[in-house]
């Protein structure tokens, strides 16, 4: 159960088979409602591996053929990369966000991981996108459309060489971030088989630097451009975080589609200097208290092919919308936290550095909390 201003009250439940019935077929799946809307959510999937499993579907390596169906909420500019967005502790929220479609898509994925850690993902996916009240379809002639489909093709490459992690059933926990991890995707929607065309290229490193006896720092750097002409639901959102959580690679302090751009830098930090400080004050070094600095951001461009006032054949931003260019360098954010409370809790203050004046409301500081486990 989990709460949205869209949905209200959010029911969901769902469920998987194992290798007790099929050893190398696999389903999985759920059904969700929301009191508000009246609408039924779902997502169905069937899978074949290649190879015999000894539990379920996601053990590693994994060499098989997905298809998949999703009907639900999309919360653009707001998803949450490493953990379900059903999460009830991400109901609570610092501000109301009412950037959604409906959509509505179709995958057929095939992975190939080697034990060598490179893995090759491609996808065909059929996304048909549901118009709302709040974002609507309209193009800069006033056309308005209840929805519209996009077919793509999606081809990952990622070699994380030395990778090591914690095995769940429907997800991978790093045990350790010492091996460098590289990631190259790209997108590509002809015109022919589109409402809008996209040609998207996506690239990130991520890599855990030590520094001896003063610590580590874990370090994400994303890049990524879009070539074509696109709707702005399909051009760079920054990942917002409104839950007051700490999410990796999302920003705590940016509202959902504050920034839209076609190419765009991003960057992570986080320094750990394993109680380098905490060490010397005889109380917090008893506690085992370990000090956290993180530093983040991004800076990217919109270029004219891509602003709807411009080109009227284009999605024209939502009505109320914030949608603001990048006009005074990078937005970027940095945290001081504590670490290790408990063993088990992390707590951060967080700070928005630049674009702190905008014009429009927005939170300049603010708490972070995350429960998590360290190997």
């Amino acid at each position: 159960m989990s709460f949205n201003a869209i949905e209200g009250t959010r029911f969901r439940v769902g469920g998987m088979t194992t290798a007790d019935l099929s050893k190398r077929w696999f389903a999985r799946g759920f059904v969700a409602y929301g009191l508000n809307d009246h609408k039924w959510k779902y997502r169905g999937e069937v899978e074949y591996s290649f190879h015999d499993k000894k539990n379920h579907s996601r053990e590693f390596p994994v060499h098989s053929l997905r298809l998949s169906q999703l009907y639900d909420i999309d919360y653009v500019g707001q998803h949450y990369l490493f953990t379900n967005p059903d999460n009830v502790f991400l109901s609570l929220k610092r501000m109301t966000d009412r950037n959604v479609i409906y959509h509505r898509v179709t995958d057929l994925t095939y992975t190939l991981e080697l034990r060598n850690n490179f893995s090759v993902t491609a996808t065909l996916r059929n996304d048909r996108r549901e118009a709302t009240e709040w974002i609507p379809f309209v193009d800069g002639y006033g056309n308005s459309m209840g929805h519209y489909t996009e077919n793509s093709i999606k081809l990952t490459l990622r070699y994380a060489p030395g990778e090591k992690f914690y095995q769940s059933r429907s997800s991978r926990q790093p045990v350790n971030l010492d091996a460098p991890i590289l990631i190259l995707s790209h997108t590509f929607a002809p015109q022919a088989f589109s409402k809008y065309p996209i040609n998207k290229t996506e690239f990130s490193a991520q890599k855990r630097v030590w520094f001896s006896a003063f610590g580590y720092l874990d370090a994400i750097v994303e890049a990524a451009k879009v070539w074509s002409r696109s709707s702005y639901l399909d051009l760079i959102i920054p990942n917002a975080n409104l839950s007051y959580t700490i999410q990796p690679e999302s920003f705590a302090l940016l509202n959902p589609m504050e920034f839209i751009n076609d190419s765009q830098v991003s960057w992570f930090l986080t320094y750990s200097p394993n109680g380098l400080l905490f060490n010397m004050i005889p109380g917090l070094k008893k506690a085992k208290l370990r000090e956290a600095f993180s530093f983040s951001g991004f800076y990217g461009r919109l270029s004219n092919r891509n602003l709807p006032d411009r080109n009227p054949s284009l999605l024209a931003y939502p009505p109320v919308s914030t949608i603001s260019r990048m006009s005074d360098g990078p937005y970027m954010e940095a945290s001081v936290g504590i670490d290790n409370i408990f063993r088990c809790l992390r707590v951060d203050y967080v700070w928005r550095l630049s674009y702190r004046h905008p014009g429009y409301n927005i939170d300049r500081s603010g708490i972070r909390i995350a429960f998590h486990a360290k190997f």
